[in-house]
């Protein structure tokens, strides 16, 4: 019998580019990977060995961050929604599906002379802790190996939309998944249009594009006053942008976990969380272990929230009386991707630790539940006041808006 699943032919990896046009502009450059790289592929977690680097899948990153570039030039939705679909395609509207096909995008895209190679490694939980930190698993991850040739054509008018996409993706994405944890970081060589650009001077430009008074759209992610910090420079290193993102990602580790910051220790056994939601925890389900009773007065609050959700709370190690785990999530829907990025970047000095938080209109405003049973769902909040949050070892002189205060503590073990 064939195996129908093993016989579907593999997504074609690339369109055919239209004929050259004068009113076109085509530029190709050579894409590589210079992280692990994990996930991205159709079954969720895994990669697609058959078409590791797809088409489809370039468009969609540059799609997102043509919105974040560009999304604010527009007067509303509608007409951002309008520009983008004319540009990079869009289906059709539920009720016009019938009558109105799917609409052709006029970005062609085509990946060629493809020589990447990829290697299976399970991560040392000690060596690699950092990268393990960020990771989805510790075994279905890639060392990456090899480089694509890729071609882009598009109308030659809408030439500075399309490159500054490409940059924001070069400097702030990835191919894969968990790129806003540093894996499948990119390069691109060879394309005499993109210059390299640093990461400071390239936020600073966008977010000068912005009409004046424009009314930034709620809950759409932006470069438009967006926040950044880097690190120093890799130097030495065979790999300086794997060192980078360690660097980066440890931070963030630190930050929420890390020995006398997030967590308090005993020797090498981590021990109880100098963060808010444990006890907040504990105070709303009426749940606490004996030796483990509330110890902060500041109740009901979930600032790692900010981060992204949902966020799963297991009580480690599990005591006799500790809650059940509990899920925290947004109300009114089912995720909410982290506006943080932290990851290498390649500049005119090497490689760095970058961490970028996104503007995301309204995302302080969302309403949180924390998932106790299907019956009791108790409302919450991630947002500290001043003095509560000098009442937390991470927030502590860094300030009550937890990405800020982040931001200020990556600075203090980069620079």
């Amino acid at each position: 019998m064939t195996n129908l699943a093993k016989a579907k032919r593999p997504e074609k990896p690339g369109e055919l580019l239209p004929r050259p046009d004068s009113n076109r502009t085509t530029i190709t450059f050579e894409l590589k990977v210079v992280t692990f790289l994990q996930g991205g592929g159709v079954i969720p977690k895994l990669l697609d060995e058959r078409t590791l680097i797809r088409g489809s899948a370039i468009r969609g990153h540059l799609r997102f961050w043509w919105r974040a570039t560009h999304g604010c030039t527009f007067k509303d939705i509608a007409e951002m929604r309008e520009h983008e679909g004319a540009l990079w395609g869009a289906a059709a509207e539920p009720q016009k599906r019938k009558e109105e096909p799917k609409r052709a995008a006029t970005v062609a895209l085509r990946v060629e002379k493809h020589t990447i190679t990829t290697k299976q490694r399970t991560l040392d939980k000690r060596a690699d802790k950092e990268i393990c930190y960020g990771a989805i698993d510790v075994v279905n991850v890639f060392e990456v190996h090899g480089s694509a040739k890729i071609t882009l054509s598009f109308p030659a008018d809408r030439t500075a939309e399309v490159l500054n996409a490409l940059q924001a993706w070069r400097l702030f994405g990835g191919l894969g998944g968990r790129t806003r944890r540093g894996y499948g970081t990119i390069e691109i060589d060879k394309c005499a249009e993109l210059k390299l650009e640093e990461p400071e001077v390239f936020v600073e430009r966008i977010s000068k594009l912005a009409r004046v008074g424009q009314q930034l759209f709620s809950l759409l992610p932006t470069l438009h006053g967006a926040n950044l910090k880097l690190g120093a420079a890799v130097e030495k290193s065979d790999s300086p942008a794997r060192v980078a993102w360690k660097l980066a990602i440890g931070r963030l580790q630190d930050f929420r976990q890390g020995k006398g910051v997030g967590r308090n220790y005993d020797g090498p056994s981590p021990k109880r969380s100098f963060w808010p939601e444990p006890d907040s925890i504990r105070f709303l389900t009426k749940s606490k272990h004996n030796l483990h009773r509330p110890e902060h007065d500041v109740r009901e609050r979930f600032p790692r929230a900010r981060f992204g959700l949902p966020i799963v709370f297991q009580f480690k190690g599990k005591k006799e009386g500790d809650p059940a785990n509990t899920i925290l999530e947004p109300a009114n829907y089912q995720r909410m991707a982290s506006p943080l990025i932290v990851k290498a970047v390649a500049t005119k000095d090497g490689y760095r630790p970058l961490a970028l938080v996104l503007n995301v209109p309204g995302a302080a405003d969302v309403r949180l539940v924390l998932k106790i049973s299907e019956r009791e769902q108790p409302e919450v909040r991630a947002s500290l006041t001043d003095a509560e949050a000098e009442k937390f070892s991470p927030m502590r002189g860094r300030g009550a808006d937890p990405l800020q205060a982040f931001l200020n503590f990556f600075s203090q073990g980069t620079s």
